[in-house]
């Protein structure tokens, strides 16, 4: 469902208003989560049939307070790699640290594909990191972040991590600024019907429901609690039959298979 939404949005070669370029841009940060730690899960799950148990690959990535949390929860598996046999091997944090997180995650938009958007978009998230190190590396500006509540954190990290993902879905780094441009100041009238609106709006909420749902989980588990409450156990089941039931239609490949 938000495939189709992102797509309309990624292949008009125009200016967008405000509205069309957030719709299009939250539809597309709600499907990579949605396809990748969907997938992921159903490895998981097919491998603790088969008597395994794969480490966690996503921890409710889009409740990140910094760029910084949000490499521990996105793509663990991946972004452990690079830590360990990219970044560590560089020096880590003992000599050129922002020199080698900026390489580091440069290699990591490498790793996606030749394009100049993954290019770009390594080396956005690498500016991004360097530029929060150097904030906690300042005691001043590092108890200032420490008064600011983690609901806004949490906020303008989800608005830096979503312009990531325009640089990385855009075919061409032309493209990805005319949105990004679009996105804060072309106020005109939009095209998107009233369904895309109601379909990005019902998935998103859907998405802030499951991480909703994961922490509620995860103090039950912290709390040393093995069973859930009935209530979230049929809470679980009833989303996933919702969800099975109005994606039954959606034909959408998976986005990581490219890669």
């Amino acid at each position: 469902m938000l495939g189709g939404v992102a797509d309309v949005h990624f292949a008009y070669g125009g200016h967008q208003s405000v509205l069309d370029a957030w719709v299009g841009t939250l539809a597309f940060t709600g499907q990579i989560y949605g396809d990748f730690s969907g997938y992921t899960d159903i490895a998981i799950g097919v491998a603790l049939l088969l008597g395994f148990r794969l480490p966690k690959n996503f921890n409710l990535p889009y409740l990140a307070i910094s760029p910084m949390d949000f490499w521990r929860r996105w793509h663990i598996s991946l972004s452990t790699w690079l830590r360990d046999y990219v970044y560590i091997p560089l020096g880590g944090s003992r000599r050129n640290h922002y020199r080698n997180l900026i390489v580091t995650m440069l290699l990591g938009g490498i790793w996606h594909g030749a394009n100049w958007t993954f290019i770009l978009w390594g080396l956005y998230h690498g500016l991004l990191l360097a530029l929060t190190h150097g904030w906690m590396a300042s005691s001043r500006l590092n108890r200032f972040g420490q008064l600011i509540p983690n609901p806004f954190k949490i906020a303008l990290t989800f608005y830096f991590v979503s312009l990531g993902w325009v640089l990385f879905r855009s075919p061409t780094i032309q493209q990805a600024i005319s949105v990004i441009l679009d996105m804060h100041s072309n106020f005109v009238p939009s095209y998107f019907d009233q369904g895309h609106l109601m379909t990005v709006i019902l998935v998103i909420s859907g998405l802030v429901g499951c991480h909703l749902i994961s922490s509620i989980t995860e103090w039950f588990h912290l709390q040393k609690q093995d069973v859930l409450h009935p209530s979230l156990v049929w809470t679980y089941i009833f989303s996933a039959l919702f969800f099975a039931y109005i994606l039954s239609n959606n034909n959408q490949p998976f986005i990581y298979f490219q890669f």
